[in-house]
């Protein structure tokens, strides 16, 4: 390359150089485009850490300004209802009127009390008095109450008031618990204060369900305090406020109460209660202690009404608890129903004690001993038995403890002496249903062991819970059964207290379409210095029909004031009648019962018995300690539309038992039966006339008497 051609290209790039220098900026503007950049790196840095440190640890004047452009709002939630298991409606949540005034605002006060004199019955000088409160500054209150929650006129009519009355008075509503039933099913529902606080009852069990809190919205609001729907900042949703459905049903318990109110004044008793039970489930259909109140008006009773006694109450038996003895024997292969029992002919010395039978009994099968409801007889099987068995039977029907399964907070476990402290009269008492304390669901539970082929079952009250969605949040149930008594023993059990039904001490709670089983009891109550002479407990329990049974019901009435105190007089006719329509409302199928005299033939002469003065002196006589109040039949009237009936006593040869005690019955004579078979022997003779007659004693035997010296013999 030439000397020329190399100067002319290092003259280019020489240019070239030149021109990309020229391009470059120089020190100082990158000095300026740098610290510029630096600075509002610097700046944005410190802006947002500053709305950080504003936003986490806000000074207070912010946080108040913030806080006051903030609007809350409660969301409540009524309170659930309370449903039957059909869906009535038993409690809920309603708006009551309640009508207030401003003493500032209204001018004519006296014409303001006045009216709501007239129009509402409101004291005038009460009204003049509320209107003219002061406060502490003294100056006129903005609001008093002139009459809160008013229920005995309508929400229209309080709202005509109020504006008759003019400015100044005005109408508010307020939540009231409301019970559109009045009384029925009081005692178990319990009821909701003016506070909003559940008391007793249901109402109290079940108020994890029933009750609802609150939620909360949170949202900004415009200068006139409006919250502003597009600025929502939280919602929080309220919770509960669930219906409650129970397993009773409100027709049922209708019944039930109707009865036991009937019952009571019939009896002249303190009060009464009653329990109807699905025999193979638990679920209770009616439970109910009489007398009850208004829940809608609680604060007008006695408080002592509000507690719900049909679970709390407990109370010695009586002969209802000689289906444990009765049952165990059988269990245990000591007994059998045709084995025969000697009832010492109906008084008899245990362990230091005389106990009687008011039918004396000798020698008798076992089925008869319980129909007719020995003592005697019983405490003769419970020896049989022993202690230790019986303890543990007494315990696998479950007295001694709590025995539903959602209810038991209300529920009294009863009472059981401890096996160690079981003294030598405890074998002669325990079998006679004392020294041992009762509820009336235990005893439901144990006659449904019986009916329902040997379970033991829980007793419940909860069917379901269902969100106001219509979703089942929880359902209720009876639980677990357990394995008590063999199903043929349970079998026989029906059968023997299907007898007492027919032709024991309960006929009077027999249905003729349908087969009822069931055990009566009668027993005195304790007072200071031992049994009172006049005071008892009256139960039945039973169950229906006994081909496929189904239901169990209690019924216990207390202190009956009438001479023909005992369970199967005074609680039989309301098992009957409750049991009956509940039996056919559920459609259950007729049991008809066979060649059975129909109970209601001596209804007439419930509240006219005439009973000699002899047998009166007999029965006073017999109240000793450990005796039991008769569990029998008593004598009949023997006046009928005021006219003197007087026959003569025929003669019994030949008949059977059955059909002695049927003509027996219809003189109104007490019997004392001795032997099996037919009748070879009677006293007081044939002729004689059934107005000198106390008591006919009767001998059986399967063999004919050959001569008179052998019948004087006999008797």
């Amino acid at each position: 390359m030439s000397p020329a051609n190399t100067s002319f290209h290092r003259r280019r790039a020489r240019r070239a150089e030149d021109r990309f220098r020229a391009a470059m900026p120089g020190a100082w503007y990158r000095f300026r485009v740098y610290s510029t950049m630096g600075f509002f790196l610097v700046a944005f840095a410190v802006i947002v850490g500053r709305l950080f440190y504003v936003h986490l640890w806000p000074a207070e004047y912010l946080a108040d300004e913030a806080k006051a452009h903030e609007g809350r709002v409660a969301v409540h939630v009524t309170r659930g209802n309370l449903y039957d298991k059909n869906g009535v409606l038993l409690a809920t949540d309603d708006r009551i009127p309640s009508l207030c005034g401003d003493p500032k605002v209204v001018k004519e006060p006296e014409r303001v009390a006045l009216l709501l004199d007239v129009a509402l019955g409101l004291d005038e000088e009460e009204t003049l008095a509320r209107l003219s409160w002061r406060t502490q500054e003294g100056g006129p209150r903005p609001f008093v109450y002139l009459k809160s929650r008013i229920t005995d006129v309508s929400s229209d009519e309080v709202k005509r008031i109020a504006a008759l009355a003019g400015k100044g008075v005005f109408v508010i509503h307020e939540p009231m618990r409301y019970y559109p039933q009045g009384k029925l099913a009081s005692s178990l529902l319990g009821f909701v204060n003016l506070v909003g606080d559940p008391c007793e009852g249901v109402e109290l069990e079940f108020d994890k369900w029933l009750r609802g809190i609150p939620g909360e919205y949170r949202a900004r609001k415009d200068a006139k305090s409006n919250l502003l729907n597009s600025l929502t900042l939280e919602f929080k949703p309220p919770q509960g406020g669930d219906h409650v459905f129970l397993t009773i049903d409100a027709v049922i318990q209708h019944a039930l109460e109707q009865a036991l109110d009937a019952n009571i004044e019939r009896c002249n008793a303190v009060r009464g209660a009653g329990i109807i039970m699905d025999a193979h489930t638990g679920a209770i259909l009616a439970l109910a202690h009489r007398p009850g109140y208004d829940p809608n008006h609680y604060e007008e009773f006695d408080k002592e009404l509000w507690k719900n006694r049909a679970l709390r109450d407990v109370f010695e038996p009586g002969s209802v608890f000689k289906i444990v003895v009765a049952a165990a024997a059988l269990e245990l292969g000591v007994v059998t129903p045709e084995k025969v029992v000697n009832c010492r002919g109906g008084s008899h010395n245990f362990y230091g004690h005389t106990v009687r039978d008011v039918h004396r009994m000798w020698e008798a099968p076992f089925r008869e001993v319980f129909a007719e409801s020995s003592n005697i007889g019983h405490i003769e099987v419970a020896s049989w038995v022993g202690a230790g068995h019986l303890d543990e039977w007494i315990r696998r029907f479950g007295f001694g403890t709590r025995c539903t399964l959602d209810i038991r907070p209300f529920e009294e476990p009863g009472f059981v002496p401890r096996r160690e402290r079981w003294s030598r009269l405890t074998m002669g008492s325990l079998p006679m249903g004392y020294e041992v304390m009762v509820t009336m669901q235990q005893l439901a539970r144990a006659m449904a062991v019986i009916a329902n082929g040997g379970y033991l079952i829980q007793p419940y009250l909860l069917d379901r819970v269902q969100s106001r969605e219509g979703e089942v949040v929880h359902r209720g149930g009876g639980g677990a059964r357990q394995c008590v008594l063999s199903p043929e023993t349970a079998a026989t059990m029906r059968e023997l207290c299907h007898e007492v039904v027919l032709h024991g001490t309960g006929t009077m709670a027999n249905i003729p379409e349908y087969r009822v089983g069931g055990k009566t009891g009668t027993a005195k109550k304790v007072q200071r210095g031992g049994f009172s002479s006049d005071k008892v407990t009256a139960v039945f329990a039973g169950f229906a029909p006994v081909g496929d049974p189904r239901l169990v019901g209690v019924i216990v009435i207390h202190e009956p004031m009438i001479q023909r105190h005992y369970g199967g007089y005074v609680c039989g006719p309301v098992f009957r009648e409750v049991v009956r329509e509940a039996l056919i409302r559920l459609g259950v199928p007729p049991d008809p019962v066979q060649g059975t005299v129909d109970p209601n033939a001596s209804m007439e002469e419930d509240m006219h018995v005439i009973r000699p003065r002899v047998l009166l002196a007999k029965e006073e006589a017999a109240r000793t300690l450990f005796l039991e109040p008769f569990d029998d039949r008593e004598l009949v009237a023997r006046e009928r539309d005021g006219t003197e009936w007087v026959t003569g006593l025929p003669d019994f040869t030949g008949m059977t038992k059955q059909q002695a005690y049927q003509r027996l019955r219809e003189l109104g004579v007490s019997w004392t039966p001795q032997g099996v078979g037919r009748v070879i022997a009677q006293h007081p003779a044939p002729g004689t006339p059934v107005e000198e007659v106390d008591t006919c004693r009767l001998v059986f035997s399967n063999r004919p008497l050959d001569s008179e010296h052998d019948q004087s013999t006999a008797m």
